[in-house]
């Protein structure tokens, strides 16, 4: 964890691994693809490239982290069909 301004709360307090893409979305892509995807880099000399990065930010403190989690979980839930 790193210290610095919750870019949600904006207060300043240990901020958490933020994923861009939520883990729990990204791992069926991966596990699909053998754990790799493609990466677009904006390199002339290397415009695609194969990766297991899940692109994650300190970007959010554990209390913001957690209202995220909530609806992630809501919204994964509907795009999966769940219906418990």
């Amino acid at each position: 964890m790193k210290l610095g301004k919750c870019a949600l709360c904006l207060r300043t307090r240990q901020l958490e691994k933020s994923h861009i893409i939520p883990n729990s979305a990204f791992k069926p892509i991966k596990r699909g693809l053998n754990g790799k995807v493609i990466a677009v880099t904006g390199d002339k000399d290397t415009w695609v490239k194969y990766t297991n990065e899940s692109w994650w930010e300190y970007l959010l403190c554990s209390d913001c982290e957690d209202i995220f989690e909530k609806y992630e979980t809501y919204s994964l839930g509907i795009l999966r069909n769940d219906k418990s």
